[in-house]
């Protein structure tokens, strides 16, 4: 499943956002007429959180901690929270190495890409760096512009890794 966007969320967490979303709302003893009424309440509420949350986060731009355009470009794009999970994955790309270049067509080159592993130890509330390290392919077509990553980051987080 990793192809599908899940805002970085695990199953169980998905479980427990739509739990948290129908929170105050919808019960056991909730009837089915009512549910619609309901759910438009609870709907409501979440656009006006999202909102809420949209004009904090533009009073507020968090400084860049790369040259890449494209954390400019998300620093815009994204709440602020999400922009940090963004930064933190630009400052990693200190750590990546193109190993090796392999042309598959006319259009399509494979980048061979190794980068080291980070993990967070039992009772740490930050990831540290390790001498692990781990290897990706990465291929970028260069009609469409499209990079397709082994990880699926983007795909499933939104992040480009």
């Amino acid at each position: 499943m990793k192809e599908f966007f899940w805002a970085g969320m695990k199953t169980t967490q998905r479980v427990e956002s739509i739990n948290r979303f129908f929170d105050g709302y919808v019960n056991r003893k909730t009837k089915l007429h009512e549910f619609p009424q309901k759910y438009c309440m609870a709907f409501d509420q979440r656009v006006r959180d999202e909102l809420s949350v949209d004009a904090r986060c533009s009073k507020y731009l968090r400084r860049l901690v790369s040259g890449f355009k494209v954390e400019k470009i998300f620093q815009k794009l994204y709440t602020d929270n999400k922009f940090q999970e963004v930064q933190k994955e630009c400052t990693r790309m200190m750590y990546c190495n193109v190993r090796g270049e392999k042309v598959l067509s006319e259009k399509l080159i494979q980048y061979s890409v190794v980068d080291r592993v980070w993990i967070v130890p039992p009772g740490a509330s930050e990831d540290v760096i390790t001498n692990r390290r781990r290897s990706y392919n990465v291929t970028f077509c260069q009609m469409t512009k499209e990079v397709q990553c082994d990880c699926r980051k983007f795909e499933t987080s939104g992040i480009l890794c």
